[in-house]
């Protein structure tokens, strides 16, 4: 069983990796039943099939998230978490406002793939011990963050073979409420927190794409159309277009009109026929 992480590692860690200080306003509706959270992973204790990297274990959204009007509840097999590079820091502090939170950590190398419990430690906490959960695949406090036990903030600490963690909080034992949470480290240090990114589009509220048009000539009021993949683009998603050209007489809409792809339409205005040059189509949709 690991050792503790320094509880003094705590007071040190005063630069801000990440924070979203209200979850209730950070929820973002990823489809009618998912939601996914700013600059959060959502993660899964049972993650189906054999899952490997990374990127199979931080979803971008996920069902089964419970709200109420200060934040959001954890229901059973739910977690969310701050992905961080941590091949240039060792040591992060996880704060978390929430009703008795278990804090969770998932180790990867440098390829990012997941690392295992091997018998030797791979990550340290303060103030408690951390035991390997085969099924969920990470590493887990032995007891909830509580005051009582000053292990309300927890250091973490992470052995060099751990190249990139997730670190965050999960349903363990019970249902509980997690209304903020704030990821730190050491003011020597810039680590990157990772969202946002084509392979772990997990935290973002807007997704973009581009592709290469060359629309056809556009009678006098009629429209010309294309379908431009977006992953993640979902019915009822607010949908916007833009061409890379000068279109004065031609107007560009978009919407979602399947998922994973924004229709785009060119609608010529003008009272006579345009045909544009080849170009670069972008589509963009902000979930609400």
């Amino acid at each position: 069983m690991p050792k503790a992480a320094p509880r003094g590692a705590r007071g040190e860690a005063s630069r801000e990796v990440g924070a979203v200080a209200n979850l209730r306003a950070a929820r973002i509706r990823w489809s009618n039943s998912e939601w996914g959270f700013e600059m959060l992973a959502c993660l899964a204790s049972n993650v189906a099939g054999t899952p490997v990297t990374l990127a199979d274990f931080a979803f971008p959204a996920l069902d089964a998230y419970g709200f109420t009007d200060n934040g959001v509840v954890l229901t059973g097999g739910r977690g969310i978490g701050f992905v961080v590079d941590a091949r240039g820091c060792r040591d992060f502090a996880l704060a978390v406002d929430a009703d008795a939170p278990r804090l969770v950590v998932m180790c990867f190398d440098a390829n990012r793939n997941l690392l295992s419990d091997t018998g030797t430690p791979l990550v340290r906490a303060s103030g408690q011990s951390l035991v390997w959960n085969a099924e969920a695949r990470w590493f887990q406090g032995s007891a909830d963050m509580a005051d009582a036990t000053l292990t309300r903030p927890q250091v973490v600490h992470l052995e060099p073979q751990v190249a990139y963690a997730i670190i965050g909080v999960a349903r363990i034992g019970a249902d509980y409420e997690v209304r903020a949470m704030r990821l730190a480290c050491d003011p020597l240090f810039a680590p990157p927190l990772l969202f946002g990114q084509p392979g772990l589009p997990h935290g973002a509220r807007e997704l973009v794409a581009e592709m290469a048009w060359d629309p056809a000539s556009i009678p006098a009021g009629g429209t010309v159309q294309v379908g431009v993949p977006l992953p993640g683009a979902r019915p009822g998603d607010f949908a916007s277009a833009a061409f890379s050209l000068a279109t004065s007489g031609v107007v560009f809409l978009a919407q979602v009109g399947a998922t994973d792809v924004v229709s785009v339409t060119a609608w010529n205005r003008s009272a006579a026929a345009i045909d544009l040059s080849p170009g670069t189509v972008r589509a963009r949709v902000v979930k609400a």
